[in-house]
């Protein structure tokens, strides 16, 4: 009996994540958030990405449950509109697009140099120096100076990168 309950143990021991486990679980979760963050702001609310957020398996993400929560909600919110998501996904683009692109005056900028620099310039030396960190990393942007490189996809994506 006492041999019986010490192999149980040793298997439950086993069986119990280790920290390296958890930080792997933590860096996946990561990773996906990171993912499906950088395509909204590189490309907007596209049916294929409403796809994405409704086929992540939150289960293996270890998220904390706030993030996890979250996510259950525009997983809810995309399979509820799942029969019109192409006509959903061009609102919610139309929508995307008055906020963070124009025309006209936009109220969210997605550029870390209008918030930085005091004349509220795109392309000043604080976009440069993103560039640089960027680089120092090793990290180089694809079609340089079509996009700053302090936009927030940008960002984003450098996060994915590393992460």
């Amino acid at each position: 009996m006492i041999q019986v309950q010490r192999n149980v143990q040793r298997q439950a021991v086993a069986a119990a994540p280790t920290p390296a486990d958890a930080r792997a679980i933590g860096l996946r979760g990561q990773l996906v958030l990171y993912d499906l963050l950088r395509r909204l702001f590189l490309s907007g609310p596209s049916p294929d990405l409403i796809q994405a957020i409704s086929a992540v398996d939150r289960t293996s993400l270890g998220l904390p449950k706030h993030l996890d929560n979250d996510l259950g909600k525009m997983q809810e919110v995309g399979d509820a509109k799942l029969e019109r998501r192409e006509s959903w996904s061009e609102s919610l683009l139309v929508e995307f697009t008055r906020l963070l692109g124009g025309p006209g005056e936009t109220p969210v900028v997605p550029y870390g140099s209008f918030y930085l620099a005091p004349t509220r310039n795109l392309r000043t030396e604080e976009t440069l120096a993103v560039r640089a960190f960027y680089l120092g990393a090793g990290m180089a942007v694809q079609n340089l100076n079509q996009v700053p490189d302090d936009h927030l996809g940008i960002e984003l994506e450098f996060l994915y990168w590393l992460t």
